[in-house]
């Protein structure tokens, strides 16, 4: 892996133009290096949730969305042009692709659940292949006024002919007040046995275990592993009072003058 690589891999949620325009700055010979690994990066790992200018509804931008030289959304049916560079999208159109009854059924119980478990700025997409179905979940937070931004990404597979469907949920966060800490975190499903009228709920069931074990690492890491890098009480647990004890230690009476 190049280091333009790993850089283009760590670039936090929302924050890829000035972390691009940065990379040019300082490596301006491999501006088209550069280019192509955002865009692969774009395309099959960090899914885009983009903006429609013309239409103003939210789309995905990934490999399992594209056509061409252009991305569709099934639920609007639309398709448009993406510019990677300033990350929006452009000569928006109509289009018209049949897919089975049954997969606009899941279609519309997965935006029922992403209407009850996400906030407003998520997007679901259902894309058919020969033997099934990807169920993309991107929802973004950014506030950059209060230093953080994050993002939930979550991808299945489901394969009709086999029965099975996989997949995985990735998150991450960034926060930079007064530092600079990020959170990655995933978490894979291994291929399981499922119906394609059970889809929806293996997918709740499989996220809200992500969730709670997310949450309980978190506790973990504030009530046992933070707390034991402190430092100690006192073993009789009372408070020393320095003021008055200061005097009585050796180093003290040094820096009093009690030494002559």
């Amino acid at each position: 892996m190049s280091i333009i690589s790993e850089f283009v891999q760590d670039i936090p949620p929302g924050e890829a133009k000035p972390v691009i325009r940065d990379l040019k700055l300082v490596a301006a010979e491999f501006g088209a290096e550069i280019k192509n690994e955002f865009e692969t990066h774009v395309l099959n790992s960090d899914f885009h949730l983009v903006q429609d200018t013309s239409q103003g509804l939210l789309a995905i931008v990934s490999r399992y969305t594209q056509r061409g030289t252009k991305f569709i959304d099934y639920a609007s049916n639309l398709k448009f042009h993406y510019d990677f560079v300033d990350q929006k999208s452009m000569d928006t159109e109509e289009f018209s692709e049949d897919i089975l009854p049954e997969y606009n059924s899941v279609g519309k119980e997965l935006e029922k659940y992403t209407q009850e478990h996400f906030p407003d700025s998520y997007k679901v997409v259902l894309t058919p292949f020969e033997e099934g179905f990807h169920v993309i979940i991107v929802d973004v937070r950014y506030n950059d006024k209060n230093f953080y931004n994050g993002k939930w990404q979550s991808f299945y597979t489901f394969n009709r002919v086999k029965g099975l469907i996989s997949g995985q949920v990735r998150i991450k966060i960034h926060y930079y007040e007064d530092g600079n800490v990020t959170l990655n975190s995933h978490k894979r499903l291994n291929p399981t046995e499922t119906t394609i009228t059970d889809i929806v709920n293996h997918i709740k069931s499989f996220e809200d275990d992500y969730q709670r074990n997310l949450l309980s690492s978190f506790n973990n890491l504030n009530e046992i592993v933070f707390r034991n890098l402190r430092r100690q009480l006192p073993i009789n647990r009372s408070k020393v009072q320095w003021g008055k004890s200061i005097g009585t230690y050796k180093l003290g009476q040094d820096i009093g003058g009690g030494r002559e």
